[in-house]
């Protein structure tokens, strides 16, 4: 019938073009077979995954962050204990509250890997009464140029600045001496971009009265207690220097710093 001759041809023209896009495909694509993996939420332990199961594209080892062009800083990894993860973030939290930002010096600049971290360590500062300037992922143009411009002059002596709003803006921060990691950051890039920003560019001179006022507050010392091993806990009293705050519960967060050898 003429509905069935219709029915062939529709059928014969449907079986060319499928060939001809086959021959398209087997002499343009290459095989991708289980490169594609798909998460109900990315996240970064998922993408430490990802990238271990597929060797071809396995990112290099990032030990290079401390040892190559910012390893002429010194680096000091505080591991503080913790029985859950909650108890680690609140163990981070409360010894930077304790012992960190009572003893901070000029030229600090203070990377929160969460907004929780950064409102966290902006009531500690705000409890010492420490002089700061802060970034966050929500923070206007001017509030940005006016904070960068601030701690680079010396005007204000700590930055604390947010991972997320490094993520979206890589802001280039310069005049920072000391950095302190309240906790691992999520993508290891963000260490040796902040740690090369603190060592590749030059410092403006400073103000007298800056230089006075941290004469007179490392006099006092900040209230810090004198423990033996308290000036690898403080790294602005050194210059060119990163603390990094941690736990067991960080061990992936810190592979990708350091690599697994080092982890």
């Amino acid at each position: 019938s003429g509905d069935d001759a219709l029915a062939e041809r529709r059928r014969r023209r449907t079986d060319t073009d499928a060939s001809d896009d086959d021959a398209v495909v087997v002499a343009t694509a290459r095989n991708r077979a289980g490169g594609v993996r798909i998460a109900a939420l990315p996240t970064p332990d998922s993408a430490s995954a990802l990238a271990r199961s597929s060797p071809r594209r396995r990112t290099p080892d990032a030990s290079f962050v401390v040892d190559g062009p910012v390893g002429g800083c010194r680096h000091v990894f505080r591991r503080l204990d913790a029985a859950t993860p909650a108890a680690a973030s609140d163990a981070k939290l409360r010894y930077f509250r304790d012992r960190v930002a009572p003893a901070l010096a000029p030229r600090t600049l203070v990377v929160c890997a969460t907004y929780h971290d950064f409102v966290a360590c902006r009531a500690a500062l705000r409890t010492h009464a420490v002089d700061f300037v802060s970034v966050h992922e929500y923070s206007r143009a001017s509030e940005v140029s006016r904070a960068r411009s601030r701690f680079f002059h010396a005007e204000a002596p700590v930055m604390l600045y947010s991972a997320r709003a490094h993520f979206y803006h890589r802001f280039r921060l310069r005049g920072a001496v000391a950095t302190v990691f309240v906790s691992p950051p999520d993508h290891a890039v963000f260490y040796a971009e902040l740690v090369r920003l603190m060592v590749d560019k030059p410092l403006p001179r400073a103000h007298p009265q800056d230089l006075v006022q941290s004469s007179s507050s490392s006099s006092r010392g900040g209230g810090k207690p004198n423990d033996d091993d308290d000036d690898d806990d403080d790294p602005n009293r050194r210059r060119r220097s990163v603390l990094l705050l941690y736990s067991r519960f960080d061990a992936l967060a810190l592979e990708r710093v350091l690599g697994a050898a080092r982890a």
